[in-house]
């Protein structure tokens, strides 16, 4: 599970390399940051501010999507609402996961439907 805060560290002190965005799982960036020198440090800047000032449950809702869908599953996070077009975005992406999770068989049919169900349900 990614952490926010080391995420931060990282792009910090190593933004300039795009360290930051290999450990999220985002190599593509990873490799802009590297070869632009962090987007000409502009980048690496304004994502450690943007880590920093994010909320966990945001974070945790982009990079860590599997924790989070079972963290909600269980009830475990406070109910809040995001601006509209932010949380259509994070149902779409929560959907893509759910469907992988039934794909690969940690939940059957049945589950599947009752948490997509769930999540539209939000929108």
């Amino acid at each position: 599970m990614k952490k926010r805060l080391l995420t931060a560290v990282l792009a910090f002190l190593f933004g300039n390399f795009g360290i930051h965005r290999f450990y999220l799982n985002q190599p593509g960036l990873g490799i802009l940051y590297l070869l632009t020198c962090g987007l000409l440090g502009i980048g690496s800047i304004i994502d450690t501010i943007a880590f920093l000032l994010m909320d966990d449950d945001v974070f945790d809702a982009r990079y860590n999507t599997h924790a989070f869908l079972s963290n909600r599953m269980k009830g475990g996070l406070k109910q809040r609402r995001l601006p509209r077009k932010q949380q259509s975005l994070l149902v779409a992406k929560q959907l893509k996961e759910l469907e992988s999770m039934y794909e690969k068989g940690s939940i059957n049919f049945e589950e599947f439907e009752y948490l997509k169900q769930k999540l539209l349900s939000e929108i």
